[in-house]
């Protein structure tokens, strides 16, 4: 949550870490992440995993936090 605050007040940051800006039709997107103090490149897509039950999955916790 921290790292998604920081983004709101210095939007300039978010261009640095979104390498593809537009929406596709494939819903792939290269975003830069920051590991261990080195910057790697990574593919995302814009799928959302779902239960055999049309649920998205991982979306609630397992018990009270």
């Amino acid at each position: 949550m921290a790292a998604l605050a920081l983004i709101t007040e210095r939007p300039q940051m978010l261009e640095h870490i979104l390498l593809i800006k537009k929406i596709n039709n494939q819903g792939v997107y290269l975003v830069r992440i920051c590991h261990n103090g080195l910057w790697k490149t990574v593919i995302v897509d814009d799928c959302f995993p779902c239960t055999q039950y049309n649920q998205l999955a991982f979306t609630q916790a397992h018990r009270r936090q």
